[in-house]
């Protein structure tokens, strides 16, 4: 499984709280930032949700 970020994020941060283990803000750059792809279990359960929670859908999980 490999994570994208498009250019719709507004960095509300959603996602870093739902998966903080892949996904971080960035204030400095107004930004959200992937640290790492998810590996099997829990992880890639939470970078769903993470991704369907997007409320501009501007992650982009692809296999």
């Amino acid at each position: 499984m490999k994570v994208l970020i498009t250019s719709d994020c507004v960095n509300c941060g959603l996602c870093s709280d739902i998966a903080p283990e892949i996904f971080r803000a960035n204030d400095v750059l107004d930004i959200t930032e992937v640290i790492r792809n998810p590996t099997a279990g829990n992880e890639e359960k939470a970078t769903q949700e993470a991704a369907d929670s997007c409320p501009t859908a501007a992650i982009i999980i692809t296999e």
